[in-house]
């Protein structure tokens, strides 16, 4: 799985929650900017990732195991 599409699996996880870009920046102490760069997979930025998987995201669900 590339950057592109785990950050495209963590949007789509973020917006089920009803969350915001912006509420994951706030939570994480980084820009808004920042966080879309890593759900569009410009960025790889392990605490923002950490953010969804405290947030309940499995990426064994996605990854097919």
């Amino acid at each position: 799985m590339d950057n592109k599409e785990l950050g495209r699996l963590c949007k789509a996880y973020r917006e089920r929650l009803c969350k915001t870009q912006a509420d994951v920046a706030a939570d994480v102490g980084y820009s808004k900017e920042t966080v879309s760069a890593f759900e569009t997979g410009r960025n790889n930025n392990a605490i923002i990732f950490c953010w969804y998987v405290r947030h309940g995201f499995k990426l064994e669900v996605y990854d097919g195991k």
